[in-house]
Parts: C-alpha cells; structure tokens; sequence
C-alpha cells in the first residue's frame, strides 16, 4: 500500500479500507485557523445615538405643544356658560381696552406702567390674563401702560433746540408744549369718562406757560366732590404713571370752595391760584374757581402784595443780600427769576392784569424797562434750560 503523508502534523488514526485518516482540522488552511475575533464590548452603534437624540426633540416637541394648548385653553376651547374669552387689548389706549373688555363682560385695571421702544406712548404693553384665555365673566384683566418714552423726546427737542440758539422764552414755551401734549393724552388715556367731570389745571410756572427741563409740573385737580370712586381711582392712576416716568409732579385734588379756603390759608396757594390755566375738562369748574379768586384777590390784594415782598425780603437774605456770587442761584437769589416773577404776581393781584405790557400803557413801567426785563429773563432761562 501507499503511504500518505499527512500535510499538516496531526495524529492518524486506521480507516475500515487500511487507509489513514486525519482529523478536519489537519486539512485547514492558515487563513481558517486564524482565531474569531471577539466582538466588541461596551461600545454604542452611531445609529442607536441618533435615535436616542430624535426621540429626545420629539419629547420636547410634544411638550411644548401640550403647553401651549394647555394655557390657551386649547385650540378649539369654547367657553362654558358663565365664561369667556379674553380678547387682545394690546396697542389701544386703556379707554378703547376698558370699551373692548366691558363688551366682553370683563373689567380692566391699570396695574403698573412700563416704558417700551416699540409701543405708542399711553397705549396697553401688555394683558394679563393674555389674549385667548377663557375666564369666567366679570374678570378684571390687568393692564400695563406705556409711558415715559414721549418725555424723552421732549428733552431732546428742547436740547437740540438751546444747542441752535434758541432764546429762553422759546425753550420754556416748547418745553410747556410738550408736557402739555404728554399730560392731557395720558389722563385721557387713564380717566377715560371720569375726565369729563373733572378740570385739571396747570398752576404756577407750569401755569404761566414757563417750563425748563426738570422743572416741577404743579397741578390741581378740581372736582364736583370728593363722592366718586372713578375720579379718585383715575387720579391715582395718572400720579403712578407721572412717579413711573420720574416726573416732578406736585398735585392737589379740592372743589371750588376748598381751594377757595385754602387761598386764605396759604400765601402759596394764592400766588399758584394767579398763575391757572385749563389743561383738561369742560372748564365749568375753572371758570367758577376764576370767579371767586378774582373776588378774594380783590380784598385782599393788600395783604397779598405785603406777603410776597416780605417773602421777597427773607429770600434775598438768605442768598446773602447781593447777586454779586460766584456761584449765583438763578431761580431763587437776588435778582433771579422768582424776583421776576414776583413782578408779575404783585401786578396781577394789584392791578389786575394778565400780562406784563398792560402795565406798559398803564404807565406803571416805561417800555424801555419791560424791554430791559424780558432781555434779563430770556437769559436767565437760557442758564436754567
């Protein structure tokens, strides 16, 4: 017989025909018996990562979107009886939202006053509850006005305005224009009916028409009586929103006869009833409140006129006595613009005039004078300004 020989060291054993066998494996090529490599462990397949990060933005999709309809009410939500839904009040004036909630069945309530770059001034910045929601009916919705902005634009204008050459009565009387224009829209805005039974007035320098920037804006308010809760709720409203601008703002609310005694009471009240001017309302209060001044200023002009040259007197002595200073108080020392202004005043009560020419051909000062005066006053307002 043949003798095989076996290709690969292995160990034969004798077949049934005589021949030698090898086991398999002694017929495996180098390649077959290179060893299986041992799978990976503890590895992530990329697949298995992005799954995991799209079922992540599918619940926080799905999240969101349950939020949304949760706090809307959903986006078929129908009100049951008894409720409603809330309509958008943002971007009308707080009268138009009190108009628009009322025909909803709704109540407003200013609750703070907000500045904003991209709103009109006066106008709803924001609702809460906000549009869409469904309340039940007779819900008060809390408005947030906007103000401050138009104030600031009135200081530009007057600022650019000193920086061309603009003489001092053209300054205060823009300046007064501008606060004129801020107030009356924002009261409107805020009292809605209520103004029309109440006459806001302008006293003092605000009063004269005489305003420089940062100056105090004094007002009175006169009302019918002290009995409704619209007008008192509408004034403290409007006086938040004057303290949310940083306004200097100095008010008093009386009728007729309260400021009347008070004139009597306060020699500073007196010199403000002189210097009134009708900001806003029908004008039946003022022109009563103009009636009886005129009568207590005609009795007691003397003592009147004595009061403010004492006044005169005290203030000049304080400063010093002399408007010789380094450092010369423009509004309140001698020679400043009180002591022009108390010119006025004492003609007013004395003779009973509204405007410095009529003393002018009342022979009281020649025109030379008045001249003189109004040239020393434009500059002073120019130095305040």
């Amino acid at each position: 017989d043949r003798t095989i020989q076996a290709p690969v060291t292995g160990v034969a054993s004798p077949s049934r025909a005589g021949s030698v066998s090898y086991p398999p494996e002694a017929y495996a090529t180098e390649r077959d018996r290179r060893p299986e490599p041992e799978p990976e462990r503890g590895g992530t397949s990329v697949w298995t990562w992005i799954a995991g990060l799209l079922g992540l933005v599918i619940l926080v999709v799905v999240g969101f979107l349950a939020f949304q309809l949760l706090s809307s009410g959903g986006p078929a939500a129908t009100p049951a009886p008894g409720q409603v839904t809330v309509p958008n009040l943002v971007g009308l004036t707080a009268e138009q939202a009190k108009t628009v909630a009322e025909a909803n069945g709704l109540q407003v309530s200013i609750f703070e006053f907000i500045k904003s770059n991209d709103q009109a001034e006066g106008s709803v910045g924001k609702q809460e509850p906000a549009e869409g929601q469904i309340v039940d009916r007779g819900t008060t919705i809390n408005l947030s006005i906007v103000t401050g902005k138009q104030l600031v634009a009135v200081h530009a204008e007057v600022a650019a305005m000193l920086a061309q050459g603009a003489n001092g009565a053209a300054l205060v009387q823009q300046m007064c224009r501008g606060v004129d224009a801020l107030l009356t829209g924002l009261w409107a805005s805020i009292a809605g009916e209520a103004a029309g039974r109440v006459d806001m007035l302008a006293v003092g320098g605000y009063g004269r028409g005489e305003l420089s920037p940062y100056s105090d804006w004094d007002l009175w308010f006169i009302v019918p009586d002290h009995d409704s809760p619209d007008i008192n709720a509408a004034i403290e409203g409007f006086m938040y929103a004057m303290w949310d601008m940083n306004a200097h703002v100095g008010h008093a609310v009386r009728t007729v006869g309260e400021s009347i005694k008070h004139l009597d009471e306060d020699w500073n009240s007196a010199t403000a009833a002189l210097e009134t001017r009708l900001l806003h309302g029908e004008g039946q209060l003022f022109a009563e409140l103009q009636r009886q001044a005129a009568r207590f200023f005609a009795k007691r002009r003397k003592a009147f006129v004595q009061a403010k040259m004492d006044e005169m007197q005290a203030r000049h002595a304080r400063g010093g006595g002399t408007a010789f200073l380094m450092e010369p108080d423009i509004k309140e020392g001698k020679g400043s613009l009180r002591d022009v202004q108390g010119i006025f005043w004492m003609a007013k009560a004395w003779y009973a005039v509204e405007r410095l020419d009529s003393l002018v051909n009342m022979g009281v000062m020649t025109a030379r004078e008045l001249k003189q005066l109004r040239a020393a006053r434009n500059f002073l307002w120019r130095c305040r300004t």
